[in-house]
């Protein structure tokens, strides 16, 4: 048996060597680690302490004093998938110094992280990727789009609703207002975190303990709370403008939202561009309703990524919409529990899934089958673009597209 290389270990919240090795991989126009840094530090590691963070660190094995090679941390969220929730764990800050670089420790890191996840029963994991094809080697696929919208002010201001009800500054404090409406403007969409009080705070209106951001809310004549926005200012370089972008947004329904382009349209005299990272709508419509869509630019970027850590949880845990059989072969990069065949049975609604000797009906790589446990893309979908060996018109992908049907998914958390 051959000697393992490196050691997985836990790494403390103010453990330097963790924050200074993101400093270095996320912010490195920050300089150089410092006094400074260190006593930035403390108010890092007391948010990091608020949102759950768990931090971990891949060492070389045997070598008790010496620095990682690497490290990332993890949270827990509880997320929704196919109508109910289910415990996630969500990696983030994956980072090696320089002169670890190109050794295969991220991949080594990371693959420890997952076997943790897995006896933690955490069936899925999430991540915000830092090149898309790192991470699709290792399993993970894309589970999640957003728009990125970029337009004149004005534009906004002449799409947007006749003044009605009333905008009310919002903050922190304001997030169980908030949280209602942000539900609703998920009610049909998949991968919708279920928040914390400290994650609204440290996430969503200070943005990995940055600067505050300004937010407001709009509650319609009746007083109810049903759109909101938080946003920060950024000024121009040279002869550029400055710059409002919006972080966040939520609304209840079209009316709702017509008034959030009203107000962001308010913002003329102080800004020459709005920015406005959203989720996708069909119902928004904005090209529709500006003035000049030449003026407006929409652009539908990849977000985050997912990953099957446990197949067997899984899909034993998920709710299908029918009845049904279906035995799939399953290939993992890196985890060999979950590289096999498995059968899935529906019977009554409740559902089976277990290894077996059988023949799969079609093969899929985790990337694939994980892009169909959250409803991001269905079976012909996968089968039409090459994704999965299977024709189109195959019956197992006709039986997949049955147990598990596309549905809109958003993973909008920052982490």
């Amino acid at each position: 048996m051959d000697t393992p290389r490196t050691e997985y270990r836990h790494l403390p919240a103010d453990d330097e060597r963790f924050h200074q090795y993101v400093r270095y991989a996320f912010r490195p126009t920050a300089g150089p680690w410092d006094e400074d840094a260190r006593e930035d530090l403390r108010e890092r590691v007391e948010d990091d302490e608020l949102v759950a963070r768990e931090n971990r660190g891949l060492f070389p094995a045997g070598e008790a004093d010496a620095d990682p090679v690497a490290v990332a941390g993890w949270h827990e969220f509880e997320t929704r998938v196919r109508g109910a929730f289910h415990p996630l764990g969500a990696v983030t800050a994956a980072a090696t110094p320089p002169e670890h670089r190109r050794r295969g420790h991220v991949r080594d890191l990371l693959t420890e992280m997952l076997v943790e996840f897995r006896e933690a029963d955490l069936p899925l994991s999430v991540l915000w990727p830092f090149k898309r094809s790192f991470y699709r080697a290792l399993g993970w696929e894309t589970c999640s789009l957003y728009d990125e919208v970029e337009t004149p002010p004005e534009q906004l201001r002449g799409a947007g609703a006749a003044p009605a009800g009333e905008f009310v500054p919002s903050g922190p404090d304001d997030w169980e207002t908030l949280a209602p409406v942000l539900a609703a403007h998920e009610a049909d969409r998949a991968l919708h975190v279920d928040r914390t009080a400290e994650w609204w705070e440290k996430r969503v209106f200070q943005w990995w303990g940055g600067e505050d951001s300004f937010g407001y809310r709009w509650d319609d004549d009746g007083g109810e709370a049903r759109a909101y926005l938080v946003y920060r200012f950024a000024d121009g370089d040279g002869d550029d403008g400055r710059t409002l972008r919006v972080l966040e947004s939520a609304w209840t329904d079209h009316e709702a939202y017509r008034h959030l382009l009203r107000f962001l349209g308010d913002h003329d005299s102080q800004v020459e561009t709005v920015e406005w990272y959203c989720p996708p709508d069909p119902d928004a419509r904005l090209l529709d309703l500006v003035e000049d869509p030449s003026a407006v630019t929409v652009r539908t970027k990849a977000g985050p990524m997912v990953r099957v850590v446990d197949v067997v949880d899984a899909l034993s845990t998920l709710d299908y919409p029918t009845d049904g059989t279906v035995t799939v072969g399953v290939t993992d990069p890196v985890l060999p529990a979950n590289d096999g065949t498995f059968r899935l049975t529906v019977e009554g609604g409740e559902p089976r899934c277990e290894p077996t000797e059988a023949d799969p009906v079609v093969t899929l790589p985790m990337r694939a089958l994980s892009q169909l446990v959250v409803g991001f893309r269905d079976a012909t979908f996968l089968a039409e673009t090459g994704a999965i060996a299977a024709a189109p018109t195959d019956p197992a992908v006709a039986s997949l597209d049955a147990l598990f049907p596309a549905e809109p998914t958003l993973l909008r958390e920052g982490f």
